[in-house]
């Protein structure tokens, strides 16, 4: 792919072209980690106090790169693409399904259902009360 050899394994001894894979690799996990990290912040301000969130989210990425430069180029692309299509997923689901919405809908549907079942009980003892 665009005169690189797969196959080949990025040489920590010299530098080459091969190293922006490892280190694209690196920054979409990095990423990836940071927006779901600020997501859940955001929705669980006590989740985020976790030691271990924070550390998952700056230690995926440095995995990422380490392993990276362990296999072939190959896998380092995969990567990449793995982690830039899970961001691009994760970014429209979170903007299509924001969980304040589908609280909101939720308890729409509800009232309108209730509102519903106290108007036909209504209705039902109106009908009761002139039929007796």
């Amino acid at each position: 792919i665009f005169g690189l050899d797969l196959t080949e394994k990025p040489d920590t001894g010299n530098l080459s072209v091969l190293w922006i894979i490892p280190i694209l690799a690196c920054l979409t996990a990095l990423a990836s980690s940071l927006f779901m990290f600020f997501r859940q912040k955001k929705q669980n301000p006590e989740m985020a106090k976790n030691p271990t969130m924070g550390c998952m989210t700056f230690m995926s990425p440095v995995m990422s790169l380490m392993f990276t430069f362990m296999f072939p180029a190959g896998v380092g692309v995969y990567w990449i693409m793995s982690s830039f299509f899970q961001l691009i997923q994760t970014v429209l689901l979170n903007h299509t399904h924001n969980p304040q919405k589908i609280i909101a809908r939720s308890m729409i549907d509800e009232t309108v259902d209730r509102r519903s079942r106290e108007e036909s009980i209504k209705k039902l003892k109106e009908f009761e009360e002139k039929n007796s």
